[in-house]
């Protein structure tokens, strides 16, 4: 036997070894994408429409490019609904461009850092949550003090800032949003 075909052996038997290790499955990553472009360009009406409920409306201003900007509730039944921070712009184009750096500002780790230095003051308080929040769609889980919003979507002109106890939740939630908005699953 060469050394190449040992060497291909051996990194085989471990490759092996670690599926054996992992239960018999092999651990996959799992990238969402963020950013989807869409064929129309979304009103608030459209969003209604999905079956997202308005809590309320802020001032856009400082918040550069967005048109309008809500709290709004969505989700399967009255009782599970989470909130997500809705803001339209007048273009997929726009959206990314102006509201993709101010949509990483509020969510997770950036929200984090920047609580008391947003640079769009509307909501601030509305994207942070006190502590003791219980999670109704996840027995047991709380969620301490910190940032409501743990991740964002662009679809097309809207970027939605979505509720969840971390990233891979907050995700889930955005892509239950842009599904019933007629877009696809993200993951």
């Amino acid at each position: 036997m060469t050394g190449h075909a040992a060497l291909v052996l051996s990194l085989a038997g471990l490759a092996a070894l670690a599926i054996a290790c992992s239960g018999g499955k092999a651990d996959t990553v799992v990238t969402v994408e963020r950013v989807i472009p869409a064929e129309r360009v979304f009103t608030f009406d459209d969003i209604s429409a999905a079956g997202a409920k308005k809590g309320k409306q802020y001032d856009v201003t400082g918040l550069r490019g967005a048109t309008s900007a809500y709290l709004m509730f969505f989700g399967p039944n009255p009782s599970a609904r989470k909130d997500y921070e809705i803001r339209l712009y007048p273009s997929h184009e726009v959206a990314v461009r102006d509201g993709q750096p101010l949509a990483e500002e509020g969510v997770g780790e950036g929200m984090k850092a920047r609580k008391d230095t947003q640079s769009w003051k509307e909501g601030e308080r509305d994207r942070w949550l006190a502590g003791g929040v219980t999670d109704v769609s996840s027995p047991g889980s709380r969620q301490a003090p910190g940032p409501k919003y743990w991740d964002y979507v662009i679809f097309g002109n809207v970027v939605m800032l979505c509720q969840g106890l971390d990233a891979q939740q907050s995700l889930e939630n955005c892509s239950a949003l842009v599904e019933a908005m007629g877009g696809r699953k993200l993951f």
